[in-house]
């Protein structure tokens, strides 16, 4: 172990509580029974230590936030911690194997995106080997933290991400886990992180599609997957990327085009609508902008569309491509006295930004833009009105309903002072239904 996790340098100590300091104590204390190679790997082939050391990461999670990953005492753990993980997994030992599990996706969705992004490449590898795991819990597990870490690696990662999972087989084992489940007893929750793992890594790298697309039985068991119709549009979505694979999909067109317009009706949640639409829109690409000439090869025709974006957004859109980093409005008193018109436009470029991720399918950037965009509702509520319309406007439905909770308790003087006048009247009725939900809810509990 490095020294600082030995002792607890004082001055890297300062500020933490007793509590903390203790569980960083005994998180060592496990840690120290084990042995590191010169690679700085963790390695102890004792089941009861490997389970003393889950337990002691397990409870030391628990105290990381956002400010305690601030002192250099906890920020140095994480390397520690992974290491060890990493090779716990990879003993494969039965009996912790389910904790192990456990653990690391505790882990993963603790950790913010740039410490994450340091170690991802000492956990990848393990948790791809053990998706095809007989332990059910134990494949969910891993594949749950697969999901988090494929949407938190940086683009200068995804080669070597690439080599692994290509090294792991890890497509394999996910098609043949996705076929099996229409056979086997397996919960939903199975299919939906196995499913969810497959399309990441489809839109992500186009050399590992092929293998999916030219599987009938894989395409012929999506149709069937009626329990799960956001999953099963996914992985349509990402096989038509490719254009043979757009082709062997419409081998079926009447059934497929059935499958999508039924998942598009508003009886649905707004993520299988989405997968449904994003699976239309993929197949429309693919049939408009790919056309084989006599040689066989493929030709694309690049389409220009024009986009209502303003400079702001392009500005903060070309810095998140090179930095992989969101620039975030500062909630202070800079933010306080701004007027209420610089304040909308700042939020605006958010709404644009995120109507242009959802077009794009660039899913966590969309992610990243949905949450400034709500940090800016909780600390200026007043604005809701206005951002309710641009919403509706680029369909960003989900924001559209976000904004309506907001302005739910203000519904009777907002209608009574007119501010709804200019609202369409879909958006006032949204509004009026989140105010009788929460009359509802202030109901029960006061009887």
């Amino acid at each position: 172990m490095r020294s600082s996790a030995k002792h607890g340098a004082p001055e890297n100590a300062r500020g933490i509580s007793a509590h903390v300091l203790t569980l960083h104590q005994r998180l060592y204390h496990a840690l120290n029974l084990g042995s590191s190679e010169s690679r700085g790997k963790w390695q102890c082939p004792d089941i009861e230590i490997q389970r003393l050391v889950l337990r002691s990461v397990d409870a030391f999670l628990d105290c990381i936030s956002t400010e305690t990953l601030q002192y250099p005492l906890v920020k140095d753990s994480v390397v520690d911690m992974v290491r060890a993980l990493g090779s716990i997994l990879e003993f494969k030992s039965q009996s912790i194997l389910r904790l192990a599990s456990s653990v690391v996706a505790k882990l993963v969705n603790i950790l913010p995106s740039p410490m994450l992004q340091s170690h991802v490449l000492d956990l990848i590898s393990p948790l791809a080997d053990l998706l095809s795991s007989q332990q059910v819990p134990v494949a969910i597990s891993c594949a749950t933290s697969m999901n988090v870490i494929l949407t938190k690696i940086s683009s200068r990662q995804e080669r070597e991400v690439s080599l692994i999972l290509d090294e792991t087989k890890v497509v394999g084992y996910l098609v043949h886990n996705v076929k099996q489940f229409c056979v086997d007893d397996k919960p939903i929750e199975y299919i939906q992180e196995m499913a969810s793992v497959l399309s990441k890594i489809l839109w992500r790298w186009s050399s590992f599609r092929f293998c999916v697309w030219s599987d009938p039985k894989f395409l012929s068991i999506l149709d069937a997957m009626r329990l799960v119709p956001g999953n099963s549009k996914k992985l349509l979505s990402c096989s038509s990327l490719c254009g043979y694979g757009a082709e062997k999909l419409l081998e079926n067109g009447e059934t497929l085009l059935q499958m999508m317009v039924g998942c598009m009706d508003s009886s649905n949640t707004y993520s299988v609508r989405m997968e449904a639409f994003k699976l239309a829109r993929c197949l429309m690409e693919s049939c408009i902008g790919i056309q084989h000439d006599g040689s066989g090869a493929l030709e694309f025709h690049m389409q220009t569309i024009k986009v209502p974006v303003r400079w702001e957004s392009l500005n903060k859109l070309v810095g998140w491509f090179y930095s992989e980093q969101l620039p975030e409005p500062t909630f202070d008193c800079i933010w306080d006295n701004m007027d209420p018109e610089e304040k909308f436009r700042e939020i605006q470029s958010y709404l644009e930004l995120c109507w242009l991720a959802e077009f794009w399918l660039i899913e966590d950037l969309h992610e990243e833009c949905y949450k400034v965009v709500i940090s800016c509702l909780d600390s200026s509520r007043y604005l809701s009105t206005k951002i309710i319309q641009i919403a509706a406007n680029f369909s960003l439905w989900k924001l559209a309903q976000v904004a309506a909770e907001y302005m739910a308790p203000s519904y009777h003087h907002l209608r009574y002072s007119g501010d709804l006048d200019a609202l369409d009247s879909n958006l006032v009725e949204m509004v009026r239904a989140a105010s009788v939900r929460l009359s509802q809810e202030g109901s029960r509990q006061f009887s």
